[in-house]
């Protein structure tokens, strides 16, 4: 079972300080706000808009300095989200309170033991499965001679924590088609010419407690990061285990002790993508800066080891954090036959 783990919500609650941002970052602020915001200021970056930042609430029933950031969809998916994350909350200066809203959603062709959404949904609408618990549903899907299903939410639109089933391959087909989702999809090993059907889990502000299971204490509260995957892995699993708990239907009076259908085991697949740094449109100046770097490291024929090190950080540094890798692998070996 090939998967992919992805935030595709992201916003917080905290104060702001209104820094302006800086180099290729802009800001804009709207000329109206919102019900509850008087403020709201837009964050681009090379152009693109990035952030939402609403700030100053009309209610006085809300702290005054209270204010909400919302991370664009698209930026979810860039290879270093976490880090592009903090750098923008630190340079507008957004200080984190907790989460607004986290939905956090794992893609894949196939369940751990083999079917398809469309099987899942149509097994429970059967009562062949049934889900662990108490709670409200919606199911939607295409009929013609025969029903396909497409779409599964257990929890009511006001739940605390809500849980969707979707075919997302048929949604941006019909809504809007996203490349960069679409791109993930393929660098992951999933098979993009079948449907790809993702797992969704929508977390309000105060909708859990995480609590250390050694110890039992609620650390959610006490610094846990959660822009980092070590804390999202398991927070998916634990969603999985509690909102998405299904069992075979074999009569017995408690569905506890039903068979469990083996549906997401993170345990067994290996997820966690690599994040290297923040990619940035490249031109004349970064080409110029490698090749005198590379250049500079051949003439000096630098031996000692301590400064070798800090020359070839600089230069992965510089690689890595443009678009530069297939540029120098282009121009390594003219630089090296140069006098």
């Amino acid at each position: 079972m090939k998967t992919t783990l992805s935030i595709d919500w992201l916003s917080f609650h905290g104060t702001f300080a209104n820094i302006p941002p800086t180099g290729e970052y802009t800001v804009k602020q709207s000329e109206y706000g919102t019900k509850i915001f008087a403020e709201i200021y837009y964050y681009y970056f090379q152009g693109k808009q990035v952030a939402t930042v609403t700030t100053k609430p009309r209610s006085t029933a809300l702290h005054s300095d209270l204010s909400i950031i919302k991370f664009d969809n698209w930026c979810l998916y860039i290879p270093n989200l976490f880090d592009f994350v903090n750098y923008v909350l630190n340079m507008i200066g957004f200080e984190v309170k907790g989460f607004s809203r986290l939905d956090l959603a794992l893609d894949f062709n196939r369940f751990e033991n083999g079917i398809d959404g469309h099987t899942l949904i149509s097994q429970f609408v059967k009562d062949e499965y049934l889900h662990n618990g108490r709670g409200n549903f919606a199911i939607s899907g295409v009929q013609e001679f025969t029903s396909t299903f497409e779409y599964l939410r257990l929890g009511s639109q006001s739940s605390p924590v809500r849980a969707y089933l979707y075919n997302k391959s048929t949604e941006m087909a019909k809504v809007k088609q996203k490349n960069y989702i679409t791109d993930l999809w393929r660098r992951e090993g999933l098979d993009v010419t079948k449907h790809v059907w993702r797992l969704e889990f929508s977390l309000t502000s105060g909708a859990f407690d995480w609590v250390e299971a050694e110890t039992g204490e609620c650390v959610f509260q006490t610094g846990v990061d959660y822009t980092k995957l070590s804390f999202l892995l398991p927070l998916y699993q634990a969603c999985v285990n509690k909102y998405f708990d299904f069992r075979r239907n074999d009569g017995t009076k408690n569905k506890s002790r039903m068979g469990k259908v083996n549906l997401i085991n993170l345990t067994k697949t290996a997820i966690i993508r690599d994040f290297p740094a923040l990619q940035t449109s490249t031109g004349r100046r970064e080409k110029i800066l490698l090749h005198s770097i590379y250049k500079f490291v051949q003439r000096y024929d630098i031996r000692d080891e301590e400064r070798q090190t800090e020359v070839d950080n600089v230069l992965a540094t510089l690689i890595r954090q443009t678009d530069l890798e297939e540029y120098f692998e282009r121009k390594r070996n003219i630089w090296q036959s140069e006098e």
